[in-house]
């Protein structure tokens, strides 16, 4: 959450922008129309049950971030921007559907569970392309069930899946939905049509004490089954899940704070390709000194991205880091002590 509370509202950057009440006006008419920046996809608010669009926290997407934060920007990173007539960014029905930010390569992952969700990714696709055949089963859907504490990488498993198999990915966020449109929402369509589903705060229909009635959670799922769709259950702990849920899932993941080595490899894999390094940086002494989340680690090499925009800066530097870890409480240490 610090990761959105940390961004400028909507409100906030019309302000900014606008010189005078009139473009202010305007500004916000053209962000309600469908055709508009937000349903494109060029700027993502958050939208919560309890905030109006102009108070909701704003950012842009990774891919238009790097493209404009890089020293040469690659025209080649927006070929692929979803544009008019795609699917929309926030659904009338608070489900937000984006374009996946993560491959394989951006996901630091014991070799045994990447190997395990890659080979869930074939076996999708296989039932895809056998579709037309006659005599084929028409129940190759998965679901999937991640958990652990916010900022293991839940949330880029799935971006990597859905990268995989081409997909768009659908997020609803349960704690975000009033109780009174659980029913709606999952009876909805597109939910329960889309290739890929990611269900945060799933405890709130697959726990033990569930919003909704079993029954019709048990429905949705088949259909979803049915019409090869994946569905990822996230959760902190596996144990709000009820024990017969927990059975029908294809795949049960349980993330933990990543250590120094996984640490090391997440500084790296959080910069993107375009954006020129230092050679001096010690990525050794930030993994060691710092236990952080993947989560954590990607929010702060953001800043420190920002950081060396802001500066005109060739490289990025551990100057540029160490500014952006002081922002966020963190103060880097020449030598590492042997607490350590």
């Amino acid at each position: 959450d610090s990761a959105w509370n940390s961004l400028p509202s909507l409100d906030l950057v019309l302000r900014l922008l606008c010189r005078n009440d009139i473009e202010w006006r305007r500004g916000r008419a053209q962000l309600a129309n469908p055709n508009g920046l937000v349903w494109q996809q060029v700027i993502q608010p958050r939208l919560e049950t309890s905030l109006t669009l102009l108070d909701t926290p704003l950012r842009l997407p990774n891919p238009l971030l790097n493209y404009l934060l890089a020293e040469q920007p690659q025209l080649q990173t927006l070929e692929h921007w979803p544009g008019e007539g795609q699917a929309n960014a926030v659904d009338p029905l608070g489900c937000t559907i984006c374009h996946p930010e993560h491959c394989w390569d951006n996901l630091v992952l014991p070799a045994n569970q990447r190997a395990r969700l890659q080979t869930l990714c074939n076996q999708v696709r296989i039932h895809k392309n056998a579709l037309d055949c006659p005599t084929h089963s028409h129940n190759g859907g998965k679901l999937l069930l991640l958990t652990g504490p916010s900022g293991t990488g839940k949330t880029a498993i799935a971006h990597g899946i859905a990268h995989d198999l081409n997909q768009s990915l659908m997020v609803i966020d349960l704690a975000t939905i009033s109780p009174e449109s659980h029913i709606e929402l999952w009876q909805y369509n597109r939910v329960l049509t889309a290739p890929i589903l990611l269900i945060e705060s799933a405890q709130r229909w697959f726990g033990r004490h569930p919003y909704m009635d079993s029954s019709l959670v048990w429905k949705g799922i088949q259909q979803r089954r049915a019409q090869g769709g994946v569905t990822l259950l996230i959760t902190p702990y596996n144990q709000s899940i009820r024990p017969r849920w927990r059975q029908q899932c294809d795949i049960e993941l349980n993330l933990t704070t990543p250590d120094k080595r996984a640490r090391q490899r997440l500084w790296q894999v959080a910069i993107p390709p375009e954006i020129a390094i230092s050679r001096t940086i010690p990525w050794s002494s930030l993994a060691a000194q710092f236990p952080l989340t993947g989560g954590e680690i990607h929010q702060i090499m953001q800043t420190a991205i920002a950081q060396m925009a802001r500066k005109n800066a060739s490289k990025l530097t551990l100057t540029h880091i160490k500014t952006a870890l002081a922002q966020y409480g963190h103060h880097f240490a020449s030598k590492p002590s042997s607490s350590r």
